[in-house]
């Protein structure tokens, strides 16, 4: 058993495809778009890791909680116009997101013992973020699957 602290990058967002683009004065559909939004979030993990197995080779498991801290969220978009036009947009998003969040996570994977006080990690992870990321009527909550791999070093 052991416990674990770092700091990580996250890329967390939503794509929303096939929206009808509409003339705001009569309604009118002249296109469809397709928008990514994206949030960017420095992560600071602690977790329990449990080890199964004595040999170069374990397996691993974690539990944990993150805390997450925005750094910006972006939009972009592609719009394709029935007329065969296309128009791509990125912006830099005028909400205010909240800036912090906290996830829970989980992660299941394999340690592999390269020296004495050296390993290498694989663990296929998810997380979900449990707070609101905006104060709206409605709003969202984030989460994130991925694999994260580590290099540690004991001293």
């Amino acid at each position: 058993m052991s416990i674990e602290s770092g700091i990580q990058y996250s890329n967390k967002g939503y794509r929303s495809s096939n929206i009808d683009v509409t003339n705001p004065t009569n309604a009118e559909i002249f296109g469809k778009a397709n928008i990514n939004s994206n949030f960017n979030y420095i992560d600071i993990p602690l977790k329990i890791n449990y080890f199964l197995g004595k040999n170069k080779i374990r397996f691993i498991s974690s539990l944990g909680l993150t805390s997450n801290i925005l750094v910006n969220q972006v939009d972009k978009s592609s719009i394709t116009y029935f007329d065969g036009k296309k128009e791509n947009h990125k912006d830099i998003s005028i909400y205010n997101y909240k800036h912090f969040n906290l996830s829970p996570m989980v992660s299941f994977g394999i340690d592999y013992a390269i020296s004495q006080r050296t390993n290498l990690r694989i663990e296929p992870t998810f997380r979900y973020g449990v707070m609101k990321i905006i104060d709206a009527p409605i709003t969202g909550y984030l989460w994130n699957g991925g694999v994260n791999v580590s290099y540690l070093y004991s001293f």
